[in-house]
């Protein structure tokens, strides 16, 4: 495996990080700490791991050219 495309994140490690994380029975909050910006992520699935999952498929989508409003419109809305 080439390590070069390999991207690390999580909630204390990697080039992104996941903070604030605030899971409650309305909706899921949460921060995606980039080097020069900060993107809050909203939407009303149950469960703070989705922070993660959810992250990393914005990632991949971003990743492949994704426009980033659309995919935070499209994750607020689901």
């Amino acid at each position: 495996i080439d390590t070069d495309l390999l991207e690390v994140f999580g909630e204390n490690q990697g080039k992104y990080m996941i903070k604030n994380i605030n899971a409650s029975l309305q909706k899921l909050e949460w921060d995606l700490i980039e080097t020069k910006k900060t993107i809050h992520f909203e939407c009303s699935l149950l469960g703070d791991f989705n922070a993660l999952n959810i992250t990393a498929a914005f990632l991949m989508a971003r990743e492949l050219g994704i426009d980033e409003k659309i995919l935070l419109h499209r994750v607020k809305n689901l």
